[in-house]
């Protein structure tokens, strides 16, 4: 899980596997706790409801406190050409038609350098250094990403840590991971201000989604978030799904203390509006 302390995969599609919502909340609260943060439930689902509402009749105080929205290309039923048909045309060039002037550039490459963490991860940090000033993965989220992608490789996931060349320089990088008929895209870098006119983020997206096609998956996910100028993922996607963080509330007095603070942020927002 993602939190505060250890930034690292968000924790996306939370749910309850093979049980009851009123059973997850009794076993729950035979531990001791004040309370308790579920991240990313799909909000549009029955299992939501029936998790809010077994909360509630247990005298649990239930607060959404983050919503987002997650998109994703369906491959199934769908072809590539077919999908680059129904996007926008600006779109398109970024993606696909764009790559007739990458490799015109030089000797362009691909790679997937798995299981070489340590050497895709050197570079994802090296790209993020550039753009953002500081590594992608550190200290206790580089450990984690290592020991989550070496897990799930040994129970049939399949990382996939794409490298594109030019002229045997690396200049952008993907994280994707195939697990279950869901090929998640986990992280990308790339090199800043490459070439005008050549979006390479968004090249690499569509050379991975190309691949996507090949393989038995479902969907491609993009998962929630959005890029640093745009929200891309939305002019890719072709699905995309609700979500919502909960915190079930116990104790009596942090009960009335996040009433107390809902009630004056209500209050407060009349008053910016005008």
């Amino acid at each position: 899980m993602s939190t505060s302390v250890s930034p690292s995969l968000r924790s996306e599609y939370f749910m309850l596997v093979n049980q009851q919502a009123e059973t997850f909340i009794a076993a729950a609260l035979d531990h001791p706790w004040s309370q308790l943060f579920l991240p990313d439930i799909m909000s549009a689902t029955p299992e939501y409801a029936a998790l809010v509402n077994a909360a509630k009749a247990k005298g649990l105080q239930v607060l959404v406190r983050d919503v987002a929205k997650s998109y994703a290309v369906r491959l199934q039923e769908n072809s590539f050409d077919n999908y680059l048909k129904h996007i926008g045309s600006n779109t398109r060039l970024k993606l696909f038609n764009k790559r007739k002037k990458l490799y015109a550039i030089g000797d362009i490459s691909q790679q997937n350098l798995w299981p070489d963490l340590d050497g895709f991860i050197r570079i994802l940090n090296e790209f993020h250094l550039q753009r953002w000033d500081k590594p992608c993965y550190q200290g206790r989220n580089l450990k984690q990403i290592i020991t989550f992608l070496q897990r799930i490789a040994d129970v049939g996931g399949k990382p996939d840590l794409s490298v594109i060349y030019c002229n045997g320089k690396p200049i952008s990088v993907v994280l994707d991971l195939y697990y279950r008929q869901r090929i998640y895209n986990i992280q990308s870098g790339y090199v800043e201000k490459f070439q005008d006119g050549i979006s390479l983020g968004t090249l690499h997206l569509g050379m991975q989604i190309e691949k996507a096609f090949t393989t038995d998956a479902i969907y491609y996910d993009f998962m929630a978030g959005n890029g640093k100028n745009s929200n891309y993922k939305q002019s890719l996607a072709t699905h995309h799904a609700h979500f919502s963080s909960l915190m079930l509330v116990r104790n009596p007095l942090l009960k009335s203390l996040y009433y107390m603070n809902d009630f004056l942020q209500r209050m407060k927002a009349p008053r910016e509006s005008l």
